[in-house]
């Protein structure tokens, strides 16, 4: 009789340093493996099952699985037809069903388990969309082909979604099936998107619009730093927007998440969510960053104007455990869902007072915290700046190569060009 044992791969170790959890399978003295499409980081799989946040769903579908191989194995015993090939066919019968489904729930359950909330929301509403145009519960990785692509597309472009959303969808579903063939789900010759070893597949580059360009002139930069705020939220938004622009282009989900302990002897040093805290990024403040910074932990003042004077001595009180701006509290949001959720409804309110400040300005374009990392990149480029400097500064690294040059590049000629980019704005020259 087969011995059936769930466990984490003891031989295959993923790139993210977790281990696949794998369906045993001993029999006549062999061994074989088959992934669940679960996967475990280290500490979070014991004995069979699962330790951690939400494990009971997760542990009830690997004892579900597990049973069903037994159920199989013991009925091919009994009939005496247990081989190899019948298991793997019977067994595949089984898991495959409805695995494109059931793959996107155990994929959106990894994100969700590792706190990657964004990514998580992504497949879901990719999830969604491909269930509204194939409401077929029977959908496997085999019936994704060129024609299926192709008519899925349609189905998104004839319901008004835009060129860059579907791209998105269709990269979502090209990164599922992926992972998919990555744990031999599905055979890697049935790829249907266009790569190196299929010139004729899908292609979904053709999907992407062109992004309008964001940046503002760097005189409409100093009109905000000279705009009198109606309000505290005014404000806020304009800080934000002006710390975004003088701390190469951070983003606004790296500033909610900035701690005392990212302030480092003048600098803020931090690691960036999009790329799951795994390159750090150091910038130097400057004397109109520091006040922002001051009266945003302090909630100090309404109507400084800049430049004011550079504060030399500027330090965070140590006592100060907490965030740098008023955004999370763990207390209030502790889990990264109510996190994700904090930050995107203040995200919303300082983009509708940005807004505000454009319309009284008299701008004609949308201001928006995005305008500010797009400017801050465009002057510097204007103003000679190498371009992979930049690059380096803004956490673009999508080439190997590139990623490689980039590194070169040292702090203090990063914080050289942020102080060219300084006086450009406060000379306007």
């Amino acid at each position: 009789m087969a011995k059936i044992t769930i466990l984490e791969h003891p031989n295959k170790i993923n790139k993210d340093n977790s281990r696949p959890i794998v369906l045993r399978v001993s029999y006549h003295g062999k061994r074989k493996y088959y992934h669940t499409g679960y996967k475990a980081y280290p500490g979070e799989f014991k004995n069979s099952k699962f330790v951690v946040n939400n494990k009971l769903i997760l542990n009830v579908e690997l004892a579900n699985l597990e049973i069903k191989a037994n159920v199989i194995a013991q009925q091919l015993d009994d009939a005496g037809k247990l081989t190899w090939e019948q298991f793997n066919q019977h067994l595949r019968v089984e898991t495959n069903k409805t695995s494109v489904w059931n793959y996107f729930n155990k994929t959106i359950s990894n994100l969700e388990r590792t706190d990657n909330i964004g990514n998580a929301g992504i497949y879901k509403t990719t999830r969604n969309s491909l269930f509204s145009f194939h409401k077929d519960h029977d959908l496997t990785f085999m019936d994704i082909t060129v024609s299926f692509l192709k008519e899925y597309e349609i189905f998104l472009i004839s319901n008004g979604l835009t060129g860059n959303v579907v791209h998105l969808y269709m990269r979502t579903l090209r990164a599922l099936y992926n992972d998919a063939i990555e744990d031999d789900i599905v055979p890697r010759d049935l790829y249907p998107f266009r790569s190196p070893l299929n010139p004729k597949g899908y292609d979904i580059s053709k999907l992407k619009n062109a992004t309008d360009k964001r940046a503002i002139p760097g005189y409409v930069i100093k009109e905000i730093m000279d705009y009198t705020p109606g309000n505290e939220v005014e404000q806020f938004a304009r800080d934000i927007f002006l710390f975004s622009f003088l701390s190469m282009g951070i983003n606004f989900i790296d500033i909610a998440y900035l701690k005392y302990e990212n302030f480092r002897e003048g600098r803020i040093v931090f690691t960036r969510a999009k790329t799951r805290h795994t390159k750090t990024f150091s910038f130097k403040l400057n004397h109109v960053s520091e006040d922002i910074l001051m009266r945003n932990w302090k909630g100090q003042g309404l109507d400084i104007k800049y430049p004011v004077v550079p504060s030399n001595s500027f330090k965070i009180p140590k006592q100060d455990p907490y965030y740098l701006f008023p955004i999370l509290n763990d207390k209030k949001y502790p889990t990264a869902k109510q996190k994700k959720t904090r930050i995107q409804t203040v995200l919303k309110i300082v983009n509708k007072n940005l807004q505000i400040i454009g319309t009284e300005l008299g701008l004609r374009y949308k201001l928006t915290t995005y305008v500010a990392r797009h400017t801050y990149a465009t002057i510097l480029k204007d103003k000679g700046i190498d371009v992979n400097i930049i690059s380096q500064a803004l956490g673009h690294a999508d080439q190997q190569t590139t990623q490689i040059y980039l590194n070169s590049f040292a702090n203090p000629i990063i914080d050289k060009a942020n102080d060219t980019l300084l006086h450009v704005i406060i000379s306007g020259k």
